[in-house]
């Protein structure tokens, strides 16, 4: 009996050693956490994935302590976007989870998190010219037919099939020829080489392929999945933009840094009515009038902070002030009818102006 009493205290005193163990560890994982310290790209990844109880579809549900998993999940997205990225298997997988994180995570701080990370990873890909929108149906079909390709054989591979290299590189390659022309498109291309073959890739030549291909495409989906969520899509009215104010600011404000002209109109539609704009949210507004106005030989950027000049918020009429002037060079006072008089010399404004109407 004594025996066993021995044996059940010596237990007791090793889970309570275990015990002491985990929280230590889980205290020291905490402070890392809260000071950003870098604990690389699969620690963030398994700690996302733990946090996650279960996956209905293409969306996950937490389970209580939520939250525990909520600031495990801001933090680990937010460790994601600070990580160093040493290479395409590396940029692929953080893509994937922010893009989640920014599309399905059912509280805010998490998807403004994910918006904000996503625009430093972006930040650190080649700055090349986004291509203009062409209704090029043709080029279309081949991006959405490669896309499609790429994502079938990611699933072959994952279920042990024989891929090639030359049948992925071939139509990796389609891909970066025609540097998608619509949404849709780039969308396809980012979620297929977020799976594969950038992610977990079959050999070195294919890893090769990606880093010289990819990250132009990755970066155009990602903005355009961005202003899609900052400004919705005025071709599209059913496509509303993210429900919450605080996610558009800041995919607006990741627009604004990265200086790309792909939201111009659907940023400038949500501002254009003096007196009842489509952006209600004052935040919001503020950082889409600071995009516009870092968005060079951009019109309608004009008119629209024109308009915004006479905003009921301080905050929207001073970053129009500066907009105006950052994009003209002028140094004019903060009044509407200060800026009409101006563009009245100006004929070159008037004309801008004139074509964004």
């Amino acid at each position: 009996m004594r025996f066993c009493l021995g044996l059940l205290l010596l237990l007791a005193g090793c889970a309570g050693i275990e015990g002491d163990i985990k929280r230590a560890e889980m205290k020291e994982t905490f402070l890392d956490l809260t000071r950003g310290k870098d604990r690389g790209v699969g620690y963030y990844t398994e700690t996302i994935s733990g946090a996650k109880t279960e996956i209905i579809g293409d969306r996950y549900q937490y389970q209580p302590p939520a939250h525990i998993s909520h600031f495990l999940i801001d933090r680990s997205v937010r460790g994601l976007g600070g990580t160093e990225i040493r290479n395409s298997d590396d940029l692929a997988l953080v893509v994937d989870w922010l893009l989640f994180a920014l599309a399905f995570d059912p509280t805010l701080s998490v998807r403004s998190a994910a918006a904000e990370q996503l625009g430093r990873v972006i930040l650190r890909l080649p700055m090349t010219e986004l291509p203009p929108a062409p209704s090029d149906a043709l080029a279309d079909q081949r991006i959405h037919e490669a896309a499609q390709d790429l994502h079938r054989y990611g699933l072959d591979v994952q279920a042990g099939k024989q891929v090639t290299h030359d049948q992925v590189v071939e139509r990796m390659e389609v891909l970066a020829r025609e540097s998608p022309p619509t949404r849709q498109a780039a969308q396809q291309a980012v979620r297929a080489f977020a799976i594969f073959p950038v992610r977990g890739a079959a050999s070195k030549k294919i890893r090769a392929a990606s880093e010289r291909l990819v990250p132009g495409l990755v970066r155009a989906a990602i903005l355009v999945s961005l202003s899609e969520i900052a400004c919705g899509d005025p071709l599209r009215p059913h496509w509303e933009p993210d429900p919450a104010p605080v996610v558009r600011a800041a995919a607006a404000g990741v627009l604004a840094t990265t200086q790309s002209a792909i939201a111009l109109d659907a940023a400038a539609a949500r501002l254009a009515d003096a007196i009842d704009p489509a952006e209600r949210d004052a935040d919001v507004r503020r950082q889409l009038v600071r995009y516009l106005g870092r968005v060079p030989h951009a019109p309608r950027a004009f008119a629209t902070c024109l308009v915004r000049l006479d905003d009921v918020d301080s905050g929207v009429r001073y970053r129009a002030q500066e907009a105006l002037q950052r994009m003209t060079g002028a140094r004019v006072g903060a009044d509407s009818a200060a800026w009409r008089a101006w563009r009245d010399d100006h004929p070159e404004w008037q004309a801008a102006e004139g074509k964004s109407r």
